[in-house]
């Protein structure tokens, strides 16, 4: 039986976790998407473009420290906690069946909110750099 400290624990890493995948997901896969469409952009007008990873990881951490940063303020504001609630009792009041989740109080919005609406313009950029790279002429570039 684990107890409620590190139940909350684990309830107040659980955004991080999200985060943290989302930004080595498909953040990662997002600035690469741009690096290709700028290397190709390059090679379609028959110029040489370097863009260094350097500055792609760059764009990765900052991104990551947004969204740390973020995390950090609703750690400290309002962190998730661990709740059991009993959905049946027996006899003598005894709880024979529960649920339990984590929880946030009325504020949570203030920080989810921020972070959906950053994830999902990532999401649509992502959507938008492959619309920009369906029109090069691969058949054309020699790489």
């Amino acid at each position: 039986n684990y107890s409620t400290r590190v139940l909350d624990t684990v309830c107040g890493l659980s955004p991080w976790f999200y985060c943290t995948g989302f930004v080595l997901t498909y953040v990662v896969m997002l600035f690469k998407l741009w690096r290709v469409r700028g290397v190709l952009d390059g090679a379609v007008k028959m110029k040489v473009t370097v863009i260094s990873l350097a500055t792609t990881m760059g764009k990765v951490a900052l991104f990551l420290l947004v969204d740390y940063l973020i995390l950090t303020i609703w750690t400290i504001h309002d962190q998730l906690k661990w709740e059991r609630t009993c959905n049946e009792y027996g006899e003598g009041g005894v709880c024979i069946s529960s649920q339990g989740r984590c929880t946030g109080t009325d504020s949570a919005w203030i920080f989810v909110t921020p972070l959906a609406i950053l994830h999902f313009g990532a999401l649509l950029y992502a959507a938008w750099e492959c619309y920009k790279i369906r029109k090069i002429p691969v058949s054309s570039i020699q790489i």
